[in-house]
Order: C-alpha cells, then structure tokens, then sequence
C-alpha cells in the first residue's frame, strides 16, 4: 500500500512540474517584449489593420491602370416578321396576271391590279428561331481622370498616415510591456517589504508577550503592538492580492499564464533629462511625435480628398478599343466582325447636386482634419512638459527618499535604544519603524516612477524605440546567456516595425544611428539622445 502510495506521489510530483514548466516562463525584458509583439492581440489587430489600409492605395492605382474584359454570347434567337418568300410570292403571282392579260391582248382591270399590289402591302408575317453566338473583348486605358488620380494621392498621405500611427502603436506596446513588466517588480517589492514588516512585529509581538507574563511591560503596550502586528498582516495580505493582479496584466500582454520576471538591482542610474532644457524636448516634439506627424498626413490626406470630389465636374477621357464577332444561323442573322479603335470622353453635366455636396464634405472633413492636428500639438506639448517636469521631479524625490531610508532608519536606532533604556515610549518605536518602511516603499515607487516618466517623455517626444529596453534590460540582474534577444537580431526600427516594411512612405525621423556595440550595464537612459541640432 504504501509502494502504491509512493508511486501515485511520485506521478503527482512529475506531472505537477511539467504543469508548472509549462506555465510558467522566466524571461528578462527583451525576451518578455519579444513575446508581447508576438502574443499582444492589441498589437496584432493594429498591424492587421495596418495591412488591410495600406491595400487602399494599391486599389487607388489600379484605377489609372489599363482595364480589359471579355464577354461571350450563346442562345436561341427568335424572330418574327415579314419573310422574303411572302414578298417573292406576291411579286410574281402580280407579275404572272400582268403578262397573261398582255398576252391576250387584253389590259388588266382595275380590281386585278389591286388585288396584285395588296400582296406587296399586306404581307404575310412569320415566326423564326437561329441560333446565335458572339463574343467581345474590350480594352480601356484612362487618358485623363483627375478623380481616379487624386484619389491615389490622397491614399498615399493616408499610407504614411497610417505608418505614423502603426509606430505610435509600437510605442505604446513599448511602454505596455515596461510598466507592465516593471509594475510586476514594483509590487514583488512591495510585498516583500510588508512580510518583512509583519514578521519584525511578529517578533516584537512575541517579545511583548513574554514580557507581558513576567509583568514588566503595560497591557496597553501589548495591545498596541497586536494592532499594529494586525494592521502590518492586512497589508501584506493586500500587497499579495496586487501582486496577483499586476501579474495578470503582464499575462495579458505576453500570452504567458505567469512570467518571472528579473530583479531590478538598486545602483541604477537616475539623470536627469538629456538635454536639460524642456524647450529643446518641446521643438523636438513638434517635429517627431508619431501623433503629429500622423495628424500632418491625414491633413495633406484630406485636402487631396476636396481635389478628388470636386474632379466630379471634369471630363473624362479614355482610350479604348472594342471588337465584336457575331454568328447566326438562319434568313434573319449574318456574321459580322466590328473593331472600333478611338478616344472616349464624357462631360458630366448634372448629377443632381452630388458633386457639390461631397465636395462641401469633404471641406468640412479637410478642416476637422485641421483641429485635429492642432489638438495633436497641443497634447504632444503638454506630455512633453508634464513629464520633463515629473522626471526632473523624479531624480530629485528619489535622492531625497534614499536620504529620507538612511535618516528614518537611524532615527528608528536611537528610538530603539531610548526606550530599552526607559526613555522613550514603545509607541515612539512602533511610529518610527513604520516611517523606516514607508521610507523603503516610497523609495522603490520613486525608482519605477522615473523609469516609466522616462519612458513616457521619451514617447511623448517621438524616440521612444525597442531599443531603449535594451538599455533597461542592461539594468536586470541578469547573465548575459540568459539573455536570448538582443537589437542586432530582432532590431525594429521605422524601416520596419515587427517584420512589415514601411519603405512605401516618407522615412520618419528616429534615432537608428545610434552605435550598434553592446551598451555597457547601466547606461542611462538618456545616453542614446543625439544632438539633433546638427541635424537641421
């Protein structure tokens, strides 16, 4: 029996690690972004979309392209009418009286020739059926078509329209798969911080209430240390249900049931922005956020849009050549061949007011088009400031929290030491211990704070890239074989975002001269900033 039980829980154990090897993966964040762009079904839908616009523009061109077409015929034809042979019979049985008078020497009455000629007047119909075949080829190449062709320039601006907000849509998975992943850092961080609160009181605890027993400390000292110890296990219990959460966040972007992720050690360098300047990160915004520049083309879009509708009053002229083959059986059919070579136009007149509604539309849709692109701005601009100033925010808080962790926890020492010597109350303790974690806690929120304000700047300014995470990741505590994803294999720029190329449209601006040799550990995150300056 208890071979058998050996067995069955040796089963369990197997297949209960195989369950976990399969649902669990430990990745660093390259690797975790690498599965984001494989996984996200956000990301996905946005690149499908992307694929399935872009076809806009080559049904656009189509349009000015030839067109040629076949058409073929087979049926029974019938008709009915007036046959030859009542003509032939009229005609000679009048022709027959006429010589037959004549021959008698006699002139034929009145009522005789009547009677011959009625035959020519009334004659006598018939019903008949052929069969009939044809076919017909025709080919068209427009000539002059302004419609057709500022509806291809128009889909154009919307290409590179569309190439804008696809890599917008890189950047927010960028910043997607960070705070999620960070975010998953932040509250391991933080739960491990309020177990070790709860079990320092948890010893604390147990040392009041052996003391208790002996009567060398008040009921009241006892009872505020149970609450406390109370309050600090409600607290590990929530910071373990936001754990749990967060990391629901991280699975939803990567696919994975549960990621591992790596720690983040607490030597990484905190700058403040590179250039220092916030109207230099304004100016560069208005000229490379992906928003603006994705609202410019939808300008230029729908101002080729006007042209297009209001081309509804132009000519039109097309080269065209037709030939026709017809053949039938019977008195009423004959083959024919046609070949009609030559220049086609055609001159709208009036169209009962449509042209000139769709061109009122598309005015109205040109100026909405136009606030768009001011809107654009101004929220590009306000990111910018708002986030210059929260990371210039940032690396002043978190040097003044990690003084704010070394001045709690020596104040917390000499507390301590007071009250063991009777000078201090054990309340003081309980408050200064609680300020030494809420120091430790506000300490790694300011560190994941600068990182994701960073983040967010860096996006609101137009350069956020892939390649920022590698910097990120250099960051981890983390062995350079575990790392299987690096920018040199899978490096995505705006050449080409997730294996589609943007070559069609306009090159946008981005920082892919950046030098290619391995980042050192470390390096800021502003050190990939160029002087843009001498770009201009």
């Amino acid at each position: 029996m208890k071979t058998r039980f050996r067995k069955f829980q040796s089963t369990l154990l197997f297949t209960t690690s195989i369950t976990l090897s399969t649902t669990v993966f430990s990745a660093n964040l390259l690797e975790t972004y690498q599965l984001a762009s494989r996984n996200d079904p956000d990301w996905a839908a946005k690149k499908s979309k992307f694929l399935g616009d872009r076809e806009v523009v080559n049904q656009a061109f189509g349009a000015l392209l030839p067109s040629a077409s076949v058409t073929a015929q087979y049926g029974q034809q019938e008709y009915e009418g007036t046959s030859n042979e009542s003509f032939t019979n009229a005609f000679n049985d009048c022709n027959a009286i006429i010589t037959a008078r004549e021959a008698n020497g006699e002139d034929p009455t009145l009522g005789e020739t009547f009677s011959c000629l009625s035959g020519f007047v009334s004659p006598k119909s018939s019903t008949q059926s052929t069969t009939k075949q044809s076919y017909g080829f025709r080919l068209t190449q427009p000539l002059f078509r302004a419609d057709r062709w500022y509806k291809y320039k128009g889909a154009q601006s919307l290409e590179k329209s569309q190439e804008s907000e696809l890599a917008l849509a890189q950047q927010d998975l960028v910043l997607k798969v960070a705070e999620a992943y960070f975010g998953v850092l932040r509250a391991q961080e933080e739960y491990r911080l309020a177990k070790v609160e709860r079990k320092s009181l948890r010893t604390q605890l147990t040392e009041i209430k052996n003391r208790y027993k002996l009567g060398l400390v008040r009921d009241t000292d006892l009872f505020e240390v149970q609450g406390t110890y109370d309050l600090a296990k409600a607290a590990e219990m929530v910071a373990k249900v936001g754990l749990d959460n967060i990391k629901e966040d991280l699975a939803l972007v990567t696919g994975q049931n549960e990621v591992m992720v790596t720690p983040l050690p607490p030597n990484i360098p905190v700058d403040a922005p590179k250039p220092l300047a916030r109207k230099d990160w304004e100016d560069f915004a208005k000229r490379n956020n992906y928003q603006i520049i994705a609202a410019r083309f939808a300008v230029d879009a729908s101002r080729k849009q006007v042209k297009e509708k209001r081309s509804g009053h132009a000519p039109s002229v097309d080269f065209a050549i037709d030939y026709s083959n017809s053949k039938g059986a019977g008195g009423f059919s004959s083959d024919t061949k046609v070949t009609t070579i030559g220049i086609q136009m055609s001159l709208p007149i009036f169209s009962g007011g449509i042209v000139t509604s769709q061109e009122t539309q598309a005015r109205h849709q040109e100026k909405e088009a136009g606030y768009n692109l001011k809107l654009a701005t101004r929220n590009a601009i306000r990111e910018t400031r708002q986030y210059h100033n929260k990371v210039m925010s940032d690396v002043s808080t978190f040097e003044a929290r990690k003084r704010a962790v070394k001045s709690n926890n020596s104040a917390y020492k000499a507390i301590k030491a007071g009250y063991e010597s009777g000078l201090r109350s054990l309340s003081d303790v309980l408050s200064s211990q609680k300020k030494v974690f809420t120091a430790k806690k506000e300490l790694t929120t300011s560190r994941f704070d600068y990182i994701i304000n960073t983040l967010k700047l860096k996006k609101a300014s137009g350069i956020l890239n892939p390649n920022d995470l590698e910097v990120l990741n250099g960051w981890l505590d983390t062995s350079t074989s575990n790392a299987s994803f690096t920018a040199e294999n899978d490096e995505l720029t705006l050449e080409e975002i997730d294996g589609i190329e943007l070559n069609r449209g306009t090159q946008l601006r981005s920082f892919d001269d950046e030098k290619k040799e391995k980042k050192p550990t470390h390096k800021s995150l502003f050190d990939a900033y160029k002087a843009w300056k001498t770009e201009k």
